[in-house]
């Protein structure tokens, strides 16, 4: 009886010296991740905008917000997208942090190298004035970062999560090019009008009304610029990561969003029209001025929807039924 309680008593003590190296460890990597955070925010609150330095500050994140805030992006409107993507970031790592707590962690010691070209991207855009790329490269950075702590295959589970973080950098630079979608899309605006009896012209990315209503709407307003854009390929990115479907049926919806906004405002502008023409000029400009901008999203939406159908039909084994056998 006493030498298992003596064995009893050496075993506990074994666990309890195991136990305490253990929670050592975890405290030194808190306070080590604590501090690369601190040191983190620093660097980019303080020294992260060169550009505008008297009109935005120094901060980066001040850049950025004071960007999404203004009409300079987003579609002349403010950019909540912004706001919204880290809170989605933040719940799928949440969400994640099981699967997260039993891949196996260890140093991984070319993310060193990783983390080292995020610093060095983010001091190339400090001297060249490009905000955006030192906001890019903290997004390298925070992805790096456990990269190197915890290893490849940590990393590979944060990949989507925080990769979400890129539609929080101002991209309104990017609103030229959809320009070629608004021309386009108007084209197609003006010959589903005409099929249906409407006489309207087209000028440029305007549609024209010429008989019967005096009216003319812009096919390249804010409402189809690169705010709904993004948007859009947010949500096509959060949806098709939870799509229960094959590979290349994701990739196809992801590359059905640029045509899905073409549709949309190619919609849009139809039913302006037809509102003009049968309901009247007024109301049409109501629609145009208020809810322009949920006209082209709703109807993206639709189409994006549609193709999601059809994306779910096994078409090898549909066309089975209909070919009779020989």
């Amino acid at each position: 009886m006493f030498s298992q309680r003596r064995k009893c008593g050496n075993l506990l003590r074994l666990n309890m010296t195991q136990s305490r190296p253990t929670r050592t460890a975890w405290l030194a990597e808190t306070a080590l991740l604590s501090i690369a955070i601190g040191l983190i925010y620093l660097q980019f609150h303080w020294f992260g905008n060169t550009t505008e330095v008297q009109n935005f500050g120094p901060s980066a994140f001040g850049w950025m917000v004071a960007l999404w805030r203004s009409a300079r992006i987003f579609g002349g409107s403010s950019n909540w997208l912004g706001w919204v993507i880290p809170l989605i970031s933040i719940g799928l790592v949440l969400l994640r942090s099981r699967d997260l707590m039993r891949v196996p962690r260890a140093v991984w010691w070319p993310g060193l190298a990783v983390v080292m070209l995020a610093v060095m991207v983010h001091w190339a855009g400090a001297r060249a004035q490009q905000t955006r790329l030192s906001l890019l490269a903290l997004i390298l950075l925070i992805w790096s970062i456990p990269l190197f702590l915890y290893g490849w295959k940590v990393a590979r589970q944060l990949i989507f999560p925080v990769g979400l973080l890129v539609f929080c950098v101002p991209l309104n630079f990017l609103d030229a090019a959809t320009f070629p979608m608004r021309i386009l899309g108007t084209g197609m605006a003006v010959i589903v009008l005409n099929g249906f009896g409407f006489t309207v012209d087209r000028a440029g990315s305007m549609i024209l009304g010429t008989q019967d209503a005096v009216y003319g709407f812009d096919g390249s307003d804010p409402a189809s610029g690169v705010g709904v854009l993004l948007m859009l390929v947010a949500l096509g990115c959060l949806v098709t990561a939870f799509m229960n479907l094959p590979l290349g049926k994701r990739i196809t919806f992801v590359l059905f969003l640029v045509p899905a906004m073409i549709l949309g405002n190619a919609s849009r502008l139809a039913l302006l029209c037809a509102t003009a023409e049968l309901g009247g000029v007024d109301r049409a400009e109501w629609l145009y001025e208020h809810l322009s901008t949920p006209l082209v999203f709703f109807f993206s939406l639709f189409y994006l929807f549609l193709m999601y159908r059809f994306l779910l039909v096994n078409w090898s084994t549909r066309m089975k039924t209909w070919i009779p056998e020989g």
